[in-house]
């Protein structure tokens, strides 16, 4: 916009500008999410689509043992999608302004117990390795029991899906009633230079990974830690002998 001077000659031009950087970086992470979704979700509903459309073709010829073992593996195929929309609705409630949590008292060995039941439908050939020792005396833990499930669903599954050696869950009191929990495996460890990104969107946990999407997993745990338990999460180490994971909740007596 041109600024008048003296005798109907212009003494300037006048021009606006916006810093667009923030919308353009919030652009960006919701195109990440969105491609992140589409990728997670892809893979286990092309499964469920194949294997049913198996025993719809092959119907006539399956014997009952076969039959049972394609509707298994569709049925573990419908779990991990639902599991995956869950998180991302999870994801979504906690990424907003004016998320309050609902935390309530939990036992932590049921809350374990449960856990390791539904996984135990997608890695029943793993689960023996999973190994939880708890002392009895432990408090609860004050959270949400939904996203202490995500957790440590996320956790200990990352475990069982991406190592194959033993896996280990501890709990312990710390001061200022809070419990810290452990998950350790004992894997190879995670790649050089990972960590300082590991909770975050563009996390690289899943980009090494055939099975995994971007490392929405861990950025999901840290979420819910942070925002709704109000504790922090961490690798307490990674070596060629495994990684450790542990986690903060706030406990009650």
């Amino acid at each position: 916009m041109e600024i008048p001077g003296l005798e109907g000659e212009p003494a300037g031009i006048l021009t606006l500008h916006e810093d667009v950087t923030a919308q353009r970086l919030a652009l960006e992470a919701k195109d990440l999410m969105l491609r992140a979704i589409g990728h997670e979700v892809r893979s286990p509903a092309a499964a469920m689509k194949t294997t049913l459309a198996g025993i719809m073709q092959w119907d006539d010829t399956l014997d009952p043992q076969g039959r049972r073992e394609l509707l298994a593996e569709a049925y573990e195929s419908s779990d991990r999608l639902l599991s995956l929309v869950e998180s991302q609705l999870i994801i979504a409630k906690l990424e907003t302004k004016h998320f309050e949590p609902s935390p309530e008292a939990i036992e932590l060995r049921p809350a374990l117990d449960s856990v390791v039941n539904v996984l135990a439908h997608r890695y029943t050939d793993r689960m023996s390795a999973v190994e939880v020792k708890l002392h009895d005396a432990l408090p609860n833990a004050f959270c949400e029991p939904t996203h202490m499930a995500q957790v440590l669903t996320n956790l200990i599954g990352n475990a069982l899906e991406y190592t194959t050696g033993p896996i280990k869950v501890r709990a312990r009191s710390i001061p200022d009633d809070w419990l810290e929990i452990t998950v350790a495996d004992s894997g190879p460890g995670l790649p050089a230079g990972s960590l300082s990104d590991l909770f975050e969107k563009t996390g690289p946990a899943g980009r090494s990974r055939p099975q995994g999407g971007l490392g929405l997993g861990l950025y999901l745990c840290r979420l819910v830690v942070e925002r709704s338990f109000g504790g922090r999460i961490w690798v307490a180490s990674s070596t060629r002998e495994g990684t450790t994971f542990k986690f903060t909740v706030p406990s009650v007596k």
